[in-house]
C-alpha cells in the first residue's frame, strides 16, 4: 500500500511538472507574439475582478440612502438627498466603467489571440521546414500530432492565456465576494464554496473527458479530411468523376461523422445529469443563505441595502466559482492538445544534416 501511494504521488508530481512546463512554454509564446496585449489583458482582468464588489457596495449605499431619505420625509433636499446623489453617482461610474472595459477587453483579447495564432502557425511552418524527408508525414502517430497541432493545438496557447486570465479573475472575485459575505456570517462563504465543489468537479470531469475523446478521435478526423479532399480537391477530381466515387466518399464521410458525434453525445448525456444534480445542491445552499440574509434584515438590524449587497455578492460568488470550475475543465481539455503542438515544434530534422552543406548546382 505505501508503494502504491508513493507511485500515485510520483505520478501526480509528474503531471504537475508537465502542466507547469506547458504553462511556461505557452506564456513564453504569448509574450513573444503579443507582449503588450498580454500584459494589458492581465491588468484589465484585475480591474474587472474588483469592479463587481465596487458596484454592489455602491448599490448598497443607494438603497440605504434612499431609505433614509424617505424616512426623513424631505425629498427636496437636505443631507440625505446629497448622500443619495453621491451614491447614485458612484453607482453610475462603476457601471459605466464596467461597460467600457468589456469591449476594450474583448478587443485586446482578440488582438492578442490573432497575433498568437499567426505566430504559432508560423512556428509550425518553421518546424516543418526543418524536415527534409518524408518520415514525419508517413508516421501515423506523428501525423496525428500534426493534425491536432494544426486544427486545435495551434490555438492552445491562446486558449490557455484566456482561460488562465479568467481563472485568475475568478479567484480574485471569489476572495472579494467571500470576504464581503463573511460580514453576514463567517461560515457563509465556506458553505457556498463547499456546495460549489461538486459542480466544479463534474464540469472538470466533463470537459477533460471530452478533450480526451476529441484527442482519440484525431485519426477519424484525418479520415474526414481525406474524404473532403478527395471530393473537393483538384488532385483526385478526374478519378472521382470517372469512377463516380462521389457517393462512396459521401457515405464514408457520413458513417465516420456519425460514429464520432454518437460517441460524443453518449458522453455528454452521461455526464450532464451529474452536473445538474450538483447544481441543484449549489442552488439549495444559495437559497438558504439568502433566506438567512432576509432573517438578519428583519430581526438583526441589517438594512435593505445590506440585503441587496449580500444577495448580489452571493450571486457573484456563485458565478465566479462556476467560471473557475469551467476554466479548470478547459485547462484539462487544452492540456490534452498542447503536447501535440510542442511535439511538432520540438521535432528535429528527420534526415542527417551535413556540417557544411553545399547548394545544388544551378541548371
Amino acid at each position: 500500500m505505501p508503494e502504491a501511494r508513493i507511485s500515485a504521488l510520483r505520478g501526480a508530481l509528474e503531471r504537475l511538472r508537465a502542466t507547469a512546463i506547458l504553462w511556461r512554454r505557452s506564456l513564453a509564446l504569448a509574450m513573444a507574439a503579443a507582449p503588450r496585449q498580454t500584459l494589458l489583458l492581465g491588468g484589465l482582468m484585475l480591474v474587472q475582478a474588483f469592479l463587481p464588489l465596487a458596484t454592489l457596495w455602491a448599490a448598497r449605499g443607494v438603497v440605504n440612502a434612499a431609505a433614509r431619505l424617505l424616512a426623513a420625509g424631505t425629498p427636496g433636499g437636505g443631507s440625505a438627498a446629497a448622500a443619495l446623489g453621491t451614491w447614485i453617482g458612484l453607482a453610475v461610474v462603476t457601471i459605466v466603467v464596467q461597460q467600457l472595459l468589456s469591449p476594450l477587453f474583448q478587443a485586446v483579447q482578440q488582438s492578442a489571440g490573432d497575433r498568437l495564432t499567426i505566430f504559432v502557425n508560423g512556428e509550425i511552418l518553421a518546424a516543418a521546414g526543418r524536415w527534409r524527408g518524408l518520415a514525419r508525414f508517413e508516421d501515423p502517430a506523428f501525423a496525428d500530432h500534426l493534425v491536432t497541432a494544426r486544427s486545435r493545438a495551434a490555438r492552445g496557447p491562446v486558449d490557455l492565456v484566456a482561460y488562465g486570465g479568467r481563472f485568475a479573475r475568478s479567484l480574485v472575485t471569489i476572495a472579494a465576494m467571500g470576504a464581503a459575505l463573511s460580514r453576514l456570517h463567517p461560515l457563509v462563504p465556506f458553505l457556498v464554496v463547499l456546495a460549489a465543489i461538486p459542480e466544479a468537479l463534474q464540469a472538470n470531469d466533463f470537459l477533460q473527458n471530452m478533450g480526451i475523446m476529441l484527442r482519440v478521435q484525431s485519426e477519424e478526423g484525418r479520415e474526414l479530411g481525406s474524404y473532403v479532399d478527395a471530393v473537393l480537391g483538384a488532385e483526385a477530381a478526374k478519378e472521382v468523376r470517372l469512377f463516380d466515387l462521389g457517393n462512396f466518399f459521401l457515405g464514408r464521410y457520413a458513417a465516420t461523422f456519425g460514429n464520432m458525434t454518437g460517441a460524443q453525445w453518449a458522453l455528454r448525456r452521461r455526464l450532464t445529469g451529474r452536473m445538474a444534480l450538483a447544481r441543484v445542491l449549489s442552488a439549495a445552499v444559495a437559497a438558504g443563505v439568502y433566506l438567512f440574509a432576509i432573517h438578519q434584515v428583519l430581526g438583526a438590524g441589517l438594512t435593505l441595502g445590506d440585503l441587496v449587497f449580500f444577495g448580489g455578492a452571493l450571486l457573484q460568488l456563485q458565478g465566479a466559482l462556476a467560471s473557475a470550475g469551467f476554466a479548470v475543465g478547459l485547462f484539462a481539455q487544452v492540456f490534452t492538445w498542447l503536447p501535440s503542438l510542442f511535439t511538432v515544434l520540438d521535432a528535429g530534422p528527420d534526415l542527417p544534416v551535413p556540417a557544411s552543406p553545399r547548394p545544388a548546382p544551378r541548371p
